[in-house]
């Protein structure tokens, strides 16, 4: 074998090896760190189980930076996507006050992005990130979707979206988690998504479980009321539309948590009773989608910051994309937002319809 051939193997091992120790001492240390914290007399049962979660998700990212397995295959641009697909989209989105982000993942491995390097606002679109890592904690606890959280009358905003708030104006109420789950996926219902954040599995770990799963080009920091104290506050939650279309598709594609839990988020998500005027508005009746939509305030100038929509599709052929459509910073009316993202899910629809 050429000797620097030989050198360079050499060298590839000993790094491998190097690499593998360092894992199982990092490990080690982790492992010290749960013992620490059941021995933690000062600690609740409950506080004890929400500390080993926060860390056992600290240690998957860790993991995961360590073998350096980030799924790459989705930077890689499409080849069925050609030239074509992009000047549709770009000529939708031509002279609109707005910057339109776009992102495609076609049969689990072909993409396309438009206006992908940059952060948008993710709005209500976070609850579909929210609902991930929630039934994520709730498969690991296993806890079923009948299980009842008590809310309380200051758990109900009545200044905030909130079809919850209309039925139970005084709260003082038990619901299932999966009834309450349901209203924040397909009502967009802020106050049931900031009882969940509260009460269950905050912004901080559904943040690291995201990673855990090899998503880096995000943030989720904020709840819905922390939002709203201020249009700024809008822009803390945000994401690429790459970043967005990749949950999707390991949602669609992995089995990252019981059968049932996913199809209980698959079914709120093709029941959304928001945003038909986006994604859906302009597709064949017929067709499958299943979508997460959101919506930002505006500031006294009129700017919106954020107009978004990201969902699932599925071919006549049988075949499936996942698509994500950012509209950021717009001084368009609402109506011309939702039609944007209309018109850019109908040709990319008509583009892979028959691939």
């Amino acid at each position: 074998m050429n000797k620097f051939l030989t050198l360079a193997f050499l060298v590839m091992l000993s790094t491998s090896a190097f690499a593998q120790s360092g894992r199982k001492e990092m490990n080690k240390e982790y492992g010290r760190q749960y013992k620490e914290i059941g021995k933690n007399q000062n600690l609740s049962g409950y506080e004890k189980a929400q500390k080993k979660r926060e860390l056992s998700l600290q240690q998957k990212q860790d993991n995961l930076n360590y073998s350096n397995s980030h799924d790459h295959a989705y930077d890689r641009h499409s080849e069925l996507a050609d030239k074509s697909l992009e000047k549709k989209i770009h000529s939708i989105t031509k002279n609109k006050k707005a910057t339109v982000g776009v992102a495609v993942i076609f049969d689990g491995k072909d993409t396309l992005t438009v206006n992908n390097d940059m952060e948008y606002p993710a709005m209500s679109v976070f609850k579909f990130h929210q609902a991930l890592a929630l039934l994520d904690y709730m498969n690991n606890n296993l806890l079923s979707l009948e299980s009842n959280l008590y809310l309380k009358k200051s758990d109900i905003k009545k200044d905030t979206y909130s079809p919850l708030a209309k039925e139970y104006p005084e709260g003082n109420f038990t619901i299932p988690i999966g009834d309450l789950l349901n209203y924040t996926v397909s009502k967009s219902d802020n106050n049931a998504s900031d009882a969940l954040y509260y009460y269950m599995s905050g912004t901080k770990m559904t943040d690291l479980y995201l990673r855990t799963l090899g998503s880096k080009n995000f943030s989720i920091q904020a709840t819905e009321e922390e939002m709203s104290k201020d249009f700024n506050n809008q822009y803390i939650n945000w994401t690429t539309p790459l970043e967005a279309a990749r949950l999707l598709d390991i949602f669609i594609n992995k089995d990252i948590f019981c059968k049932n839990y996913k199809d209980f988020l698959f079914q709120a998500m093709t029941e959304s009773e928001t945003g038909s005027d986006k994604l859906k508005a302009l597709l064949p009746k017929k067709v499958l989608i299943g979508h997460k939509s959101g919506s930002s305030s505006r500031n006294l100038e009129g700017l919106k910051a954020a107009d978004n929509d990201i969902g699932f599709v599925y071919l006549p052929n049988g075949k499936q994309y996942s698509i994500a459509v950012f509209i950021k910073d717009s001084k368009e009316d609402d109506k011309t937002n939702a039609r944007i993202i209309a018109d850019i899910s109908q040709v990319v629809y008509n583009f892979y319809k028959n691939k």
